[in-house]
């Protein structure tokens, strides 16, 4: 079997010196998280060097990851767009740890098209400007619009942190590293006077920007009133909580040891993370006797037996992965690992592996909807975090079971129409599956009065529910009764459910699912011999039959029939996620990642390693 996974030390070699500094550590004493197990989906690939991933709020659902060349570009749909968003690459300087690191878009983009950048300019030097979206095309930034926010002189070409994002209060935050040279040879971490070493907060409503006077060393002699935090060696990746507010900041470490460190939503600033009299949970400089408690040591940490760079990343607050909810994930540059860590009741916080993805995680992302993201450094791509094993949830959110197996709500409340939200006066009631054809133990999402449990147009409403008269029914779903059909009782065991189970059928005993249902080919084939309508779009072709007898090769129980092309080809339309898995169109050296029907040079469908991606190991998988 071929693996993707290279050895932990030949990855080490090829690694880009941007995140040579980086590092993670799991204390001794930490408790894990609810068990569950991380999987990443490959969303596109394309990329060079991706080392940032975030949305524009904007309701368009586009993700932009920036290449670290100076290049900022647009995924829609899982399609990388051809044509960059926004083209600094005659004004970035790159190599090693320099280059394009950071992007932030303004919280009120969908008005202003303000969208801030972290770079090293020419010069090597720190820049964060401000561009505006052109006024005739949403895909990219008009390049006359530049403001020069923030420029901060840099000694050196490394530890330059890059990550920029708005906080809950509409302020711009702004991290910098030490400066570099090893050591932090300047005592920048610990000089309130320059802004290296730090987390910067400023107030970009003023052009160019303006100091909060609410920053906690305004009006302080000698201190730079535009400092938040401070006592930092490199900040590669900050993110704040959501639902919280509160402050997660990963910093690389110098030797020994990689952390995380943590800042309440309701800190007023002014927290030194210690660096450089402390790496990690350890003194550095001096190297015995640093102990001192205004000092705010780490919540999480690790050694380099785990990994030398970490990424930091976010607490999950997304819909589609309830078991990993409230999961702060963070991952390590080096060593691919992903870990998840969990509070204690003590507020400490516990961690435990996840994944060990074998991937240069250079940075995670977030999209609109709270869905997270990580970006593959050396293989340029974009891959979505899911929760798999025996803890994870395994139906999006939307999907008919996700309340009966995830339920996101409260008690006293619940999702019974699947929406993504919570109504008071429903809920899923416990161990009441098998009413419904489900296992006994499954709960079913039901209005506490006893009432339907399926919002009108699901597929089981008139299954188990049906608003329609003696001799009519509503088979398609459509709210509208017809006469001539009606729910037949106890015809579940020819649909695969439990015998008790009604099913809206023809009285001549018709179709259950609608034109286009996934299953209408499998149990209704409106073909005739030697066609099918394998792609459901209501349309006969010749060549494709509904095989009997299949459906344990693609998931489905064994006496279930699958549409197939006669001659064992492919059982996939052209689009579906699992078309260039097993049927792969393009020739060698070229392959369909997004699916999108075109051919693209330099990836391929990668023969049995499906394990990693959360299928079979036999599975093939399309990757560069």
């Amino acid at each position: 079997m071929r693996s993707i996974t290279r050895p932990f030390r030949a990855r080490r070699m090829r690694l880009a010196p941007l995140f040579s500094a980086l590092a993670l550590a799991v204390p001794a004493a930490a408790q894990p998280p609810p068990e569950l197990e991380l999987e990443l989906e490959p969303v596109t690939g394309g990329l060079f060097q991706p080392v940032a991933i975030t949305h524009a709020g904007d309701g368009s659902g586009r993700l932009f990851v920036a290449e670290q060349r100076g290049t900022l570009r647009i995924v829609r749909g899982g399609v990388l767009l051809p044509t960059p968003f926004l083209d600094l690459r005659t004004e970035v300087r790159f190599g090693g740890e320099q280059g394009l690191l950071g992007v932030a878009f303004h919280p009120e983009f969908a008005l202003n098209g303000f969208v801030f950048v972290h770079h090293t300019d020419l010069g090597g030097n720190t820049r964060v400007a401000r561009y505006r979206v052109s006024a005739t095309d949403p895909d990219v930034v008009d390049p006359s619009s530049r403001l020069i926010v923030l420029e901060v002189a840099q000694f050196a070409a490394n530890h330059n942190g890059g990550q920029l994002a708005f906080g809950p209060d509409g302020m711009l935050y702004v991290a910098l590293g030490d400066g570099g040279g090893g050591g932090d040879p300047m005592e920048n971490g610990q000089d309130l006077g320059n802004l290296l070493g730090k987390i910067l907060r400023l107030d970009v409503g003023v052009e160019p920007f303006a100091v909060p006077p609410d920053n906690p060393f305004v009006g302080v002699p000698g201190a730079r009133g535009e400092i938040w935090v401070y006592g930092l060696r490199n900040p590669w990746r900050f993110s704040f909580d959501r639902a919280t507010g509160d402050l997660f900041i990963g910093d690389v470490g110098q030797n020994a040891w990689e952390e995380i460190d943590f800042q309440p939503a309701a800190s007023a600033g002014g927290e030194n993370y210690g660096w450089d009299r402390m790496e990690g949970p350890a003194c550095f400089e001096p190297a015995s006797g640093c102990e001192d408690p205004s000092l705010v040591l780490p919540i999480l940490y690790y050694d380099r037996d785990q990994g030398y760079a970490v990424t930091g990343g976010y607490r999950y607050r997304g819909g589609a992965e309830p078991a990993l909810r409230g999961v702060y994930l963070y991952a390590d540059f080096g060593s691919g690992r992903i870990w998840g860590a969990t509070p204690r009741a003590d507020g400490s916080w516990g961690s435990r592996l996840l994944l060990d993805s074998g991937r240069a995680i250079s940075t995670f992302g977030e999209d609109e909807a709270g869905e997270l993201y990580v970006a593959d450094y050396l293989a340029g791509s974009i891959l979505r975090l899911k929760a798999g094993g025996a803890g994870g949830c395994p139906w999006p959110a939307g999907h008919p079971h996700f309340c009966r197996d995830c339920g996101p709500c409260a008690d006293g409340e619940g999702d019974c129409d699947n929406d993504g939200q919570c109504e008071a006066g429903t809920s899923c009631a416990m161990n009441v599956g098998a009413q419904f054809g489900y296992n006994p133990n499954i709960d079913v999402c039901v209005a506490p009065s006893g009432g339907c449990p399926w919002p009108a147009g699901h597929p089981h409403f008139c299954r188990d529910c049906g608003p329609c008269g003696d001799g009519e029914g509503d088979c398609d779903n459509d709210g509208q009764c017809e006469a001539g059909t009606s729910c037949a009782m106890d015809v579940g065991a020819q649909f695969g459910y439990n015998p008790n189970i009604d099913v809206c059928v023809a009285p001549s005993g018709g179709c259950p699912w609608p034109l286009g249902h996934p299953r209408f080919c499998r149990d209704c084939g409106p073909c005739a011999d030697g066609e099918g309508d394998c792609d459901n779009d209501g349309e006969c072709a010749a060549g494709t039959v509904c095989a009997p007898d299949v459906g344990a090769d693609f998931g489905f129980h064994p006496n279930v029939d699958v549409c197939l092309d006669p001659g064992g080809g492919c059982p996939w339309p052209l689009g579906h996620a699992h078309f260039c898995r097993d049927c792969g169109p393009c020739q060698e050296g070229e392959g369909d990642c997004d699916n999108d029907g075109q051919c693209a040079a330099g990836l391929s469908c990668e023969d049995d390693v499906g394990a990693a991606f959360g299928f079979g190991p036999q599975i093939d998988v399309c990757l560069p």
